[in-house]
């Protein structure tokens, strides 16, 4: 940890807001060959490493127009990465607003260290010592963020425009529905289906018992949603309560021989449970 924000200060006039941006300055880099990492005497948490500050070759712009190609494309491509990628719109605007983004080498590392790109070609990049061949890799990966950066924004558009439509219809649709409910064209589903029960119980003589239950039942349908389950189990019981013929008798047929031919019609094989059926 090269930086830790131990208490922050008020300066001056208080401010409703304020945001505190670390920039990144030098590059770090563990000393090969060296002992492996110990714990420090003071927090065992920590290790101490011997690291060295590599230099960055001081690079002149002007004298090689492919790096200042590759250089001024990186900072293009950021910026259209502010305009394209919500996720990391605040990030990269805040780099481009205070960082120093005139050092090729610096700007590299920058977007190695910024970038969504996999882990091992960032450590390429960081670990590069020529500034070409880190501004060439530094573009690559920035290209990759915004092409990955576009997909996500053509997808997000895509499904906010189908959710849109789809909300848009059913608006519609309901809309439509209470218009003809208004003009008497056409009745509630739940209010139809409520009347249809009635229709078929309507001249049948039940007993009150059956009366009081199927009373109930379609007064419980008028109180559910269309789209619950119990609305939908409550709607099977009243079917099969409603197509039951309550008031119609048959009479009774004992004759066993026309009992065995229907239940040969109707059934096939069952030997056992036809011979159990006729005793």
């Amino acid at each position: 940890t090269m930086l830790q924000v131990l208490n922050v200060h008020q300066v001056g006039s208080p401010m409703p807001s304020a945001q505190l941006v670390v920039m990144p300055q030098l590059r770090v880099r563990r000393v090969p060959g060296t002992a492996p990492a110990a714990p420090a005497e003071d927090d065992p948490s920590l290790f101490h490493v011997q690291v060295e500050f590599p230099p960055d070759a001081v690079v002149s712009l002007d004298d090689d127009e492919e790096l200042k190609a590759m250089h001024f494309e990186v900072i293009s491509s950021m910026k259209q990465l502010i305009n394209t990628s919500y996720h990391i719109k605040d990030q990269y605007d805040q780099v481009i607003r205070f960082y120093n983004l005139d050092s090729p080498a610096r700007l590299a590392d920058l977007v190695g260290g910024m970038s969504m790109g996999k882990r091992k070609d960032l450590q390429t990049l960081l670990s590069e010592n020529d500034v070409k061949a880190r501004m060439s890799s530094a573009l690559e990966l920035i290209k990759r963020d915004l092409e990955f950066a576009k997909l996500q924004s053509l997808v997000k558009t895509q499904v906010e425009e189908k959710v849109a439509a789809e909300q848009r219809k059913y608006m519609l649709m309901q809309q439509l529905k209470a218009i003809k409910q208004e003009l008497g064209i056409e009745k509630d589903d739940k209010s139809s289906i409520i009347q249809t029960f009635r229709d078929a119980i309507e001249g049948k003589k039940l007993s009150e018992e059956v009366e009081k239950v199927i009373e109930t039942e379609l007064s419980k349908l008028s109180s559910l949603e269309p789209a619950s389950p119990e609305f939908n189990v409550c709607r099977s019981y009243l079917e099969w309560l409603t197509t039951i013929p309550w008031d119609t008798l048959t009479e009774d047929n004992t004759d066993i021989k026309v009992a065995a031919d229907i239940l040969d019609e109707d059934h096939y094989g069952l030997e056992d449970v036809k011979d159990r059926i006729l005793e």
